[in-house]
């Protein structure tokens, strides 16, 4: 059996790099096959390092030790994906997103996403009832709502109840006329800002403009 030594190196606390987070290195030093490196993430190449140091790993062979490295990321994984939904709930793809920035490997992602959906730590669907309702409540139309779910992996025609559940159809205009009174007025293409304003927040043109004209018909009856 050949000799090897296996070596990690922290990143500098004080480099910060030009792309993406930082790295640990891990080194595996063979003497017939020289020196192979590996990214990780940090607290993976944390893990490892302590792990050597205190003795806790003794790997005999290659294949030993990268199964011995890879147990070590899905431990790391799991934990960061905790602490994640500790803080909030987050869809499928915003909680994959945060590990692939971490460096973790597709296959440890795709397998911890698919173990937290089994067990509804990670459930679009609640993710995306949650999402609607506080953006209705905050006064964002149907578009917006679609938009901002897709960035998220969400796919609106996908989740129970869409939209009668969450939202009166028929009633948008009402919503659009309520949330443009809010709003100033200046005397000055009040119009068309009102109608871009009430389309930014996801009100189709057909509830904006004649939300926006009534709005605009109110304020000037009020200055008779």
């Amino acid at each position: 059996m050949s000799d090897f030594e296996i070596r990690v190196e922290l990143p500098d606390k004080n480099h910060y790099p030009s792309f993406g987070r930082k790295r640990g290195s891990v080194f595996y030093i063979e003497d017939s096959s020289g020196e192979e490196k590996i990214l990780v993430p940090v607290a993976v190449a944390r893990s490892l390092k302590k792990s050597l140091d205190c003795d806790e790993i003794y790997p005999t062979s290659r294949a030993e030790f990268f199964y011995q490295l890879g147990e070590i990321a899905q431990r790391c994984a799991t934990q960061r994906l905790a602490n994640l939904l500790n803080r909030r709930d987050y869809s499928c793809m915003e909680a994959s997103r945060k590990l692939q920035e971490d460096g973790y490997a597709r296959q440890t992602i795709e397998e911890l996403i698919e173990h937290a959906k089994k067990g509804r730590a990670l459930d679009d669907q609640r993710y995306a009832a949650l999402y609607i309702r506080s953006k209705i409540n905050v006064g964002w139309g149907p578009k917006r709502i679609e938009k901002e779910l897709a960035l998220k992996g969400i796919n609106l025609n996908e989740i129970e109840g869409w939209p009668e559940e969450f939202i009166d159809l028929e009633n948008q205009t009402e919503r659009a006329y309520e949330l443009a009174s809010t709003r100033s007025l200046c005397g000055k293409n009040d119009f068309q800002k009102l109608v871009r304003f009430l389309m930014s927040r996801g009100f189709a043109m057909s509830d904006a403009i004649p939300a926006v004209k009534r709005v605009l018909k109110e304020a000037a009856e009020k200055e008779q």
